[in-house]
């Protein structure tokens, strides 16, 4: 599968995943994590080709944490951190904490198998590939009899040994112990019993009591206390649930700001936290740049960035069950196993990225600010006036001055259409209707002196107008869009044709501080500002109700800049949902793509040539898809770049002249030619 056609999957199905209005699946930066209210996955270029397995890796990554945004509360993760995974000292239990999300981990697939029994192939696969890593890491066969170490981990291995076809698992569970493993089997029996997240925690704080009592009674002689915590690093510093800087276990993270609870209520489409300067971790800026971030770190905490677990080792003091000591050696003395989901979907990421693509390595920076703009979305006075009879208005006011132009184009392709209708009859028939040239052998009583209409194909048709917003489109070019727009509309609108009106451009974000904080490394990303989609008439939606958003075209379009690939690809699969079996597109625009990307720096930039290139290649690939695309240049010869069929339009006779006839030649799928003499004199007499 194209990496652009999974990413789309996968944001429209969200919904399913998170069976709430809210959730959503983004693609962004180059790490897996869930906040609570979104899911979001790596970044991607595309036109890469991705096989199965990764597919159902991040798959199956979605569908856990998926489960989590419905079943884990939230509220109670966060009393379950404060309250029991602290110790009074300040130190933090890593342990407990890891055991708590393990245990929810297990609770919650079983509750996501029984709503989706045809989840077991994705969560399988991911847990497949985080179990391979386990098995080939170093001292994989050592860090498995430490129990301190390996104890979560252990128990999702227990929990998920009966998934179909998970690869890795027994042979994980093989490395145990023989008395940890008669123990896990008794802790997920346990599991089956809990109800809730709360009831998960007290089974995570009873089999850590278990287990740190059993590593009192192990312990070869008395020895002085070393440590009065049993964890090292303060609350901050571990965050469960995912984490997006240091991801914990590939759950969600618990954001120690909150007031009340770490599920956003954020709107899809709604601006970002991070647009108003706080992006609810209030972590400090590595660059140096003024976010008041400091202001709300804790006292001792280190931030977000120096967070986890111990990736460049921790020291002995920060351990407390470091002298412990089990049957084959020291417990605690290795790094907590967590079976960290999100790192598998990263792994998959990178590995998919190094195949060979069809297209440019065009990558975004993140999908979360994208926004389609529709009449019904909150945001739209972005599309049209508040006030509808306005927008009518202007409507009115636009069509009123085109002197005519409207229904020449209409009478034109009406003329295309009635050819097509025109159908002949056929004789010699045994039935029908009566044929009065074989009057003579129906009285001599022949019976084929009937005939029969001529069977005639319907014209099958479905379109897109899509529309240029950006800047450069301003002044005279977005007027005549916006007249051809309308001219259009008025002639599909009285015919069998199925159409759809749509706009583009883009809109700015925080792009600076996402790129600080889910970024990690100085990648260099295509696109940084999110997308503006505009909806302004629906194939569903009738004329009379698109009125005030086609009317606002040219007054209410937020003109920025231009994402050309990424528009023609939304509005083609858009198109290819259609049941019509001939798709055509129109695209009016001045034809050059320009839009900011990030460079290895960090900075603001334009990759001229690299829009240019996905340009082309959505272009090309709508053409294969089965969509008759035609450039229409709005006083600009620039479609040819991009367009196999374009025309350039500097008027609206330019319209009347090239683009109805290339427009019906599309609808009908066939040749077609009309005297526009005769089309001249109903324009005349209707001026």
């Amino acid at each position: 599968m194209k990496s652009e056609l999974f990413m789309h999957e996968m944001t429209e199905t969200s919904a399913v995943f998170g069976r709430k209005a809210k959730t959503r699946v983004t693609f962004g930066g180059n790490g897996a994590y869930t906040d609570g209210t979104h899911i979001n996955l790596p970044a991607m270029a595309q036109g890469k080709e991705i096989d199965d397995v990764s597919i159902d890796v991040m798959r199956g990554y979605t569908d856990h944490e998926a489960g989590h945004i419905r079943h884990t509360n939230f509220k109670e993760v966060k009393k379950f951190v404060e309250n029991e995974c602290t110790n009074p000292d300040g130190s933090f239990n890593n342990l407990l904490k890891s055991l708590g999300n393990a245990v929810e981990d297990v609770w919650l697939e079983r509750k996501v198998l029984k709503e989706y029994p045809g989840s077991w192939k994705n969560l399988s696969a991911v847990a497949s590939a985080v179990n391979g890593e386990f098995k080939d890491m170093k001292d994989a066969d050592k860090i498995a009899k430490d129990w301190m170490s390996i104890l979560p981990v252990a128990l999702t291995w227990e929990g998920r040994k009966d998934y179909k076809e998970i690869k890795n698992n027994d042979d994980c569970l093989n490395m145990l112990d023989d008395d940890l493993r008669e123990r896990l089997k008794d802790w997920v029996k346990e599991i089956n019993g809990c109800k809730s997240t709360k009831d998960n925690h007290k089974l995570a704080k009873k089999i850590h009591d278990e287990v740190m009592a059993e590593a009192e009674k192990r312990k070869p002689e008395p020895e002085d206390k070393k440590g009065d915590g049993e964890g090292g690093g303060t609350p901050d510093q571990d965050p469960p649930h995912g984490d997006e800087a240091n991801k914990g276990d590939g759950d969600e993270k618990v954001n120690e700001d909150e007031k009340d609870t770490t599920v956003s209520e954020q709107l899809e489409g709604e601006e970002s936290q991070e647009d108003e300067g706080s992006d609810g971790k209030g972590k400090g800026s590595p660059d140096g740049e003024e976010d008041g971030d400091k202001e709300d770190q804790p006292d001792g905490g280190s931030g977000a960035d120096d967070a986890g677990d111990k990736e460049d080792g921790d020291k002995p003091e920060d351990k407390g069950d470091e002298d412990t000591v089990g049957a084959t050696g020291s417990w605690g003395e290795h790094e907590i196993q967590t079976g960290d989901l999100s790192n598998a979907v990263d792994a998959i990421i990178s590995k998919s990225e190094s195949l060979k693509g069809d297209g440019s390595d065009y990558k975004v920076m993140t999908t979360k600010d994208d926004l389609v703009i529709t009449r019904h979305h909150p945001k739209r006075k972005l599309m049209m006036p508040d006030d509808e009879q306005h927008g009518r208005d202007e409507y009115e006011r636009k069509l009123r001055g085109m002197t005519g132009a409207p229904n020449v184009i209409r009478r034109k392709l009406e003329r295309a259409l009635s050819a097509k209708m025109n159908r002949g009859w056929e004789g010699g028939r045994e039935q029908g209707k009566l044929d009065t040239k074989r009057l003579v052998s129906a009285f001599n009583g022949k019976p084929d002196v009937y005939k029969e209409r001529d069977p005639v194909p319907e014209i099958d048709t479905a379109t897109t107008i899509l529309i240029d917003c950006s800047g450069s489109m301003s002044g005279s070019k977005i007027r005549l869009a916006n007249e051809i727009a309308i001219a259009l509309a008025e002639a599909l609108e009285r015919t069998t044709v199925s159409y759809e009106i749509l706009g583009f451009t883009d809109r700015s974000i925080g792009w600076k501080r996402f790129y600080r904080e889910k970024v990690k490394g100085k990648e260099p990303f295509s696109r940084v500002e999110g997308l503006l989609h505009y909806v302004f008439k629906d194939y569903n939606e009738s004329l009379l109700r698109a009125k005030p958003a086609l009317g606002g075209i040219e007054s209410y379009a937020d003109r920025r800049e231009n994402v050309d690939g990424e528009a023609i690809q939304w509005a083609s699969r858009r198109l290819l949902k259609r049941h019509e079996k001939r798709k055509v597109m129109l695209v009016l625009s001045d034809g050059l793509p320009a839009f900011a990307c990030s460079r290895a720096g960090g900075y603001e930039d334009y990759d001229l040539m690299g829009a240019d290139a996905h340009c082309r290649y959505a272009v090309d690939e709508a053409i294969k898809s089965g969509i008759d695309m035609i450039g229409i240049g709005i006083q600009d010869s620039s479609v040819k770049k991009f367009y196999p069929d374009h025309v350039v339009v500097r008027n609206l006779d330019d319209l009347q002249k090239t683009v109805i006839s290339k427009l019906a030649k599309a609808l009908l799928g066939e040749r077609y030619e009309v005297d526009n003499s005769e089309l001249m004199k109903v324009r005349d007499a209707v001026a």
